[in-house]
């Protein structure tokens, strides 16, 4: 049921951003940039979970990215492309988008948390465990953060 609804979700994202007429965009009116840019990113999270389309995904992220340069929410949209990367098991460009969206949002627990998963999938245990300190200072109840830091510390060993 769920990706019947994920279908039918694509299909009215893709029919908007098809009606609005290309020539708005192209006069760099940040309103209507931004606008695209969050279709984009909503196409791009539904192509990921639940249609499993992770490479259309990676473009609709892209996509939200380039026609939304000068607005907000380039963290969600750097953080939700470094998802899809780490499931394809693609750590170093996912640490790449993932460390754009910290530097756009340094406060995210959730973006340290993933940059970590990727730093121990490349062997990069130092700078996992960094990131790790840093999600335990933001939620110092996740026990799960503490057994990845562990693991972390025992793998750098």
């Amino acid at each position: 049921m769920k990706k019947i609804l994920g279908y039918i979700e694509f299909y009215w994202l893709s029919l908007i951003i098809k009606l609005i007429p290309e020539k708005l965009f192209d006069s760099y009116s940040v309103n209507c940039s931004y606008l695209l840019a969050r279709l984009y990113n909503k196409r791009g999270s539904v192509l990921y979970d639940p249609l499993c389309k992770y490479q259309e995904a990676i473009e609709d992220f892209t996509k939200s990215l380039k026609v939304g340069e000068y607005g907000s929410n380039k963290d969600d949209y750097y953080f939700n492309r470094g998802l899809v990367y780490a499931d394809l098991n693609k750590h170093k460009e996912a640490i790449k988008d993932f460390t754009i969206s910290i530097f756009e949002n340094k406060e995210d627990k959730d973006t340290y948390y993933q940059r970590a998963i990727s730093y121990l999938a490349t062997g990069m245990y130092k700078e996992a465990i960094e990131d790790l300190n840093k999600v335990i200072d933001k939620d110092p109840k996740n026990a799960l953060i503490h057994y990845l830091k562990e693991i972390g510390l025992q793998l750098k060993e």
